[in-house]
């Protein structure tokens, strides 16, 4: 209902502009919550009500974790949705991906390796070691970088990645989110380092974005009074 209601216009949710604008994001992101809240004390009343025990933090974990699952799966699908969907064929739909995993210049595709090469590297060092915690803040740096400089469809792609990686650390008992002792409290924290990760890479690709198009649109209105004055 408030998916149709505050996001009516965008490709996936009953209109057609693809998913690009910041606001869209926000508004999907306070969505999730609020329909994983709702869901979470549902399920929290209906325990109760058949007596069954459960502790009061595992309903913060419910609902952090279907509001992460919510956001980052309903927002791959509608980045990555349209030039999908407009697909005619198979060699159509390699086409398209051929196109979006293709670096457009030498030094683009440099940067895009050494990004990976540097999160790699990066996520070994902090999540491998126990004596690298105090340098678990570094860990956003790439998804900055990220966000500076590549699509939306990119920036997805690396949060998604790096957000498993420290889910599949923290499983296994290593890196800095393992050293908390109470597995609700992990449980919930890994989620919103999960979060993190790929909002923090998307809100600054979709403010590039955003801010690129009012770049165009700025040269495109300078440029019609003198088309206008021309003979």
């Amino acid at each position: 209902f408030l998916t149709r209601r505050w996001t009516s216009d965008v490709w996936g949710l009953g209109g057609s502009v693809p998913l690009h604008r910041l606001a869209d994001l926000g508004k999907l992101v306070s969505i999730s919550a609020l329909a994983c809240l709702a869901g979470a004390l549902t399920g929290a009343l209906a325990l109760w009500a058949a007596h069954a025990d459960f502790a009061p933090i595992s309903v913060a974990v419910w609902w952090g974790r279907n509001s992460v699952s919510m956001v980052v799966i309903t927002v791959f699908g509608l980045i990555a949705g349209p030039p999908l969907f407009a697909a005619t064929g198979a060699k159509d739909l390699a086409r398209i991906l051929y196109d979006a995993a293709r670096a457009r210049s030498l030094p683009r595709l440099l940067e895009a390796e050494l990004l990976v090469a540097t999160t790699v590297v990066l996520y070994a060092a902090i999540f491998g070691e126990r004596t690298a915690e105090p340098l678990s803040f570094l860990v956003l740096s790439v998804s900055i970088w990220a966000g500076l400089r590549f699509t939306p469809t990119a920036v997805m792609v690396h949060g998604l990645a790096i957000g498993a990686a420290g889910l599949l650390f923290t499983l296994n008992d290593l890196g800095p989110l393992a050293d908390i002792h109470s597995p609700h409290y992990r449980a919930l924290v890994a989620q919103v380092f999960m979060a993190t990760t790929v909002l923090t890479g998307l809100t600054l690709a979709f403010s590039r974005v955003e801010r690129d198009q009012a770049t165009r649109h700025l040269r495109q209105a300078r440029r019609e009074p003198h088309q206008l004055g021309d003979p």
